[in-house]
């Protein structure tokens, strides 16, 4: 039974006043099976080192979830043909030990355990996931490659991709790694899988807030777009009601415009937030959906059916043209990189969250695609924002998650701020995630606890980082910027600030290890937490505030020569 210690132990999950202990306990079994089968990196990549056994099969396993050349990953191949999670993890476990790292026939090993005759597509996964094995066990020539490098010699070029979402296509490393043709994003692959980012955000947004959304804002990073062969572009073009158009070399020319009919919903406006590299990378792909933009508020349709449309008239009426009613690609201006929201929180820059969101118009008010090549649009800009209910983007790989790095909150995060400041109301933000076989969408709020939990608070996560010495020491240090900007984006939970500081400074083990590894790490942990609670993101009592001034003179007093760091 569910005790009521277990309440205050999990204070993201508290139980509901008239809730029964049974449905409580649901509740907190899902939200710990959540954690518990959450991927994370747990360690740095060493140059030229394979990785040891248990990562090497953490990674074939997400990997054969990932759908491949027209068939089903391995879980979703196994609910099709009616498995239980019990029978699937216990075929999962035996053919990658047994078939993958061992050498036995995946036919017997799946007879072995399962009644059903295998999926048409097991012999395939199993000899994806020995591909993945054999280029992992190949990192050495990661080495050999910077050798070759310095004699001027020849490197093998080869597609570069996430391991889990590209299989052994990506491995082994250590390669003069390139891209893909831009004219073919995106892949019909990557369609499917925006497609169903689409549906879900809809479904979502729609179950929340009762209504279509009028506006998506939605970011678009390049490095994302290459390694997922465009399926953020895809996701734009299956809220707008669109697909590709593809000549007779299969590259893509225009994107087509779906009619009423076919799409059953109302053309969602997006008011797309891309990177600098994104824009320096993908000029045709700007171009071919600002045409798209430009066709869908020109489309004889009913306004109340086409938000596209809707909201450009709505500017019109302000007072914009044509011309400037129709941008809906913003970033910075040539030769700018960054919003400059990040950079404000990391250098202690501002005040007040409004600072953030006035950074946040200014800097990326500069259209693009077409014949607009960086035209500044503020008024545009800030119009669009005030129309946005919903701001979404894609993590498409388990490399970097919300609090692994300044952008997201830079980025979306920062999108979000600007466009509640412009609506005077909350907007909601979401993020899906599509580096495994199944695509799902989940809000901020609720990865951003994810994370705390299976990363941030996590023994099998930090202690990995502490293992790395000075580098991964540096790793812990940057999260607590990233907590603080998430907080100054979007008021970061109090627990996990008050955790936080529990794990990492007030566990004098850990904050010793963790000052003698990185002592300018260590002073970013403790100096972040002091700024939390300084500028009222977090709530410490004076006793606790008075500890952690007490530990940070400490740490600068060593940093300066007074003391001796701590062995």
């Amino acid at each position: 039974m569910v005790t009521t210690r277990l309440d205050g132990a999990l204070p993201e999950l508290p139980r509901l006043a008239d809730q029964p202990p049974a449905v409580y306990r649901v509740r907190v079994e899902r939200w710990l099976e959540e954690i518990d089968q959450r991927l994370i990196t747990d360690g740095l990549h060493v140059f030229g080192a394979a990785p040891d056994r248990q990562r090497a099969r953490t990674l074939i396993e997400a990997a054969l979830d990932v759908p491949r050349h027209g068939a089903a990953g391995f879980s979703a191949a196994c609910r099709a043909l009616g498995l239980g999670d019990d029978e699937l993890r216990r075929l999962r476990n035996a053919l990658i030990d047994r078939s993958v790292m061992g050498r036995e026939d995946p036919a017997r090993v799946w007879s072995s355990i399962a009644a059903v005759a295998p999926p048409a597509q097991l012999a395939d996964l199993v000899t994806e996931g020995r591909g993945i094995l054999a280029g992992m066990g190949r990192c050495g020539e990661e080495l050999d490659a910077v050798v070759r490098v310095l004699e001027g010699r020849y490197i093998r070029p080869a597609f570069g991709a996430d391991p889990i979402r590209a299989g052994a296509g990506a491995l082994p490393s250590g390669r003069n790694i390139h891209g893909m043709d831009p004219w073919r994003l995106p892949s019909e692959t990557a369609m499917e899988r925006g497609r169903r980012m689409a549906e879900i955000l809809l479904e979502k947004h729609r179950a929340d807030r009762g209504d279509w959304p009028r506006t998506v804002g939605q970011t678009l990073w390049a490095m994302d777009t290459i390694k997922s062969e465009g399926e953020g572009l895809a996701a734009v073009l299956a809220l707008v009601g669109a697909e590709p158009e593809r000549d007779g070399q299969n590259k893509i020319f225009r994107f087509r415009l779906l009619p009423l009919e076919t799409l059953g919903r109302p053309r969602i406006d997006v008011l797309l937030d891309i990177s600098s590299v994104f824009r320096d990378t993908f000029q045709m792909s700007l171009d071919l959906l600002d045409d798209l933009f430009r066709r869908a508020a020109e489309a004889d349709e009913p306004a109340e059916l086409n938000y596209v449309r809707a909201n450009t008239l709505a500017l019109r009426a302000q007072g914009r043209s044509h011309e400037e009613s129709t941008a809906r690609i913003f970033t910075q201006a040539r030769g700018l990189y960054g919003t400059g929201v990040d950079e404000l929180i990391e250098e202690g820059q501002w005040e007040q969250s409004d600072e953030l969101a006035t950074m946040y118009t200014t800097r990326n008010a500069h259209s693009y695609g077409g014949r607009r090549n960086g035209a500044a649009a503020p008024e545009v800009l800030r119009g669009m924002l005030g129309t946005v209910d919903h701001v979404f983007q894609a993590i498409d790989s388990v490399e970097y998650g919300l609090t692994d790095m300044t952008h997201y909150y830079g980025h979306s995060g920062a999108m979000q701020l600007a466009a509640q400041k412009a609506r005077g109301q909350g907007v909601s933000l979401s993020y899906a995630e599509t580096f495994t076989g199944e695509v799902s969408v989940r809000d901020s709020v609720h990865l951003l606890r994810v994370e705390a939990r299976a990363k941030i608070l996590n023994p099998k996560w930090f202690e990995s980082m502490l293992a790395h010495g000075h580098s991964g020491a540096a790793e812990i240090g940057n999260r607590f910027t990233h907590l603080l900007g998430w907080g100054a984006i979007s008021n970061m939970e109090q627990w996990v600030f008050d955790d936080a500081a529990k794990t990492y400074v007030f566990d004098e083990s850990v904050r010793k290890r963790l000052e003698a590894a990185n002592p300018e790490a260590a002073r970013n942990v403790v100096s972040r937490l002091m700024e939390a609670n300084g500028r009222g993101l977090w709530k410490a009592d004076e006793a606790t505030l008075a500890k952690l001034q007490g530990i940070y003179s400490d740490i600068e007093d060593r940093l300066e020569g007074v003391g001796t760091v701590a062995a």
